[in-house]
C-alpha cells in the first residue's frame, strides 16, 4: 500500500518538475526593444579617431538611459565627415543610436 501511495505522489508531482526545470529560451530584451529612447546622450573623450573605417573610439562617462557605466567603446559614425573635424584628446558631447549592429554616433557637439 505504501508503495501504491508513494507511486501516486511520484505521478502527481512528475508535470510539476517538468514546468520547475523547463528552460527560458526568449532572448534577453535588449534596451532598445524595451521602449527606451532610442537615442542616447553622453560626454566622452577622443581616443581614436579612425576615417579608414568610420569609427570613433570614445572613453565616455555614464549613459543612464541604459545603465551603462563609464567605459572606453568603438562608435560608427553616421556622417564620416564629421572625423575630419574631431582630434585625438578631444571631449565632446555626443548622441548616439543603435543601428541592428552598431552603436552610431549621429551628433555631435
Amino acid at each position: 500500500m505504501k508503495r501504491l501511495n508513494l507511486f501516486i505522489l511520484i505521478a502527481a508531482l512528475a508535470p510539476l518538475t517538468t514546468v520547475a526545470h523547463a528552460e527560458d529560451t526568449r532572448q534577453p530584451a535588449s534596451p532598445f526593444d524595451a521602449g527606451i529612447s532610442a537615442t542616447h546622450h553622453a560626454t566622452g573623450k577622443i581616443v581614436k579617431v579612425d576615417g579608414t573605417a568610420g569609427m570613433l573610439t570614445l572613453a565616455h562617462g555614464p549613459v543612464t538611459t541604459l545603465n551603462w557605466p563609464p567605459m572606453t567603446m568603438a562608435f560608427a559614425v553616421q556622417n564620416t565627415k564629421l572625423l575630419d573635424t574631431l582630434s585625438k584628446g578631444q571631449t565632446i558631447d555626443f548622441e548616439f543610436t543603435y543601428d541592428g549592429s552598431n552603436y552610431l554616433i549621429t551628433d555631435v557637439q
